[in-house]
Parts: structure tokens; sequence; C-alpha cells
């Protein structure tokens, strides 16, 4: 067993999202759930549910730094940014 439950149903086994009822609308028990599919169960740590996974672009944007240190009057960037130039990728007829 992991150490720490799992994000999701904190250990239950249950779907989160409609609380193992596996309907939309918990309440009046209707329509399928869009993260168990109505079968009630997690579908983060049930393996025989597909994952779904969102990707977020967390990235810091160094035009976005560098506009509010103008805004803001600041020399230096935060600590922990580093505003330098990434090296260009090269193409792979370059790297020949």
């Amino acid at each position: 067993m992991a150490a720490y439950p799992c994000p999701g149903c904190l250990g239950s086994r249950y779907c989160w999202v409609c609380l193992g009822t596996g309907n939309a609308d918990t309440a009046r028990r209707l329509g399928v759930c869009s993260s168990c599919d109505g079968t009630a169960k997690c579908a983060y740590c049930d393996p025989d549910q597909p994952r779904r996974v969102v990707v977020l672009d967390d990235r810091v944007r160094r035009a976005d730094v560098r506009r509010v240190m103008l805004e803001t009057g600041t020399e230096e960037p935060p600590t922990g940014i580093d505003l330098t130039e990434a090296p260009a990728e090269q193409s792979p007829a370059e790297q020949s």
C-alpha cells in the first residue's frame, strides 16, 4: 500500500466527483458521472479506469517577468527566476 492515500478518493476507492453514486446529478441520481463513467470507482487509483491527464503550462515567461519589472521599477528579477535566454534548439541538419 502507498504511504499516502489517493489524492482523489483519499483512500476510500469511491469516485470523489459523484461521491460513489456513478451519477452526474447525485441528488436526483440522473446522468452518468464524467469522471468514473458510472462505475462509482475512483478514476485515479482504480487500474481499470482510463487515466485522464490535464497538462498545465506553468512556465514563467520571461516577457511577463520583464513587463512586471518595468511596471514596478525593479531592476532584479524575483529570486529563483532566470531571465537569461535559453540556447536555441538546433535542427537535426544543423547538428551534423
